[in-house]
């Protein structure tokens, strides 16, 4: 076994609660990174949170080399 198929982030989101199903992706290579798993708006942060599964070499925090990622529905 080499390693995790999947590595689980959390993302937080711009504009509308992201949903299970959602597609993440790198925005700049329009390469598809993992998918939500979960999104609900956070009352105590006052923005709206994901939960997801990308890709084991993404790296931690919501980007890949240093760019931000998207949450879309496609």
């Amino acid at each position: 076994m080499e390693g995790l198929p999947r590595r689980r982030v959390r993302l937080v989101v711009e504009g509308a609660p992201t949903r299970h199903g959602a597609k993440i992706f790198d925005p700049a290579t329009n390469e598809l990174l993992g998918s939500v798993t979960s999104g609900i708006p956070s009352p105590t942060l006052g923005q709206n949170i994901v939960m997801g599964c990308v890709q084991p070499h993404c790296s931690a925090g919501g980007t890949s080399g240093g760019r931000r990622w998207a949450c879309q529905w496609r």
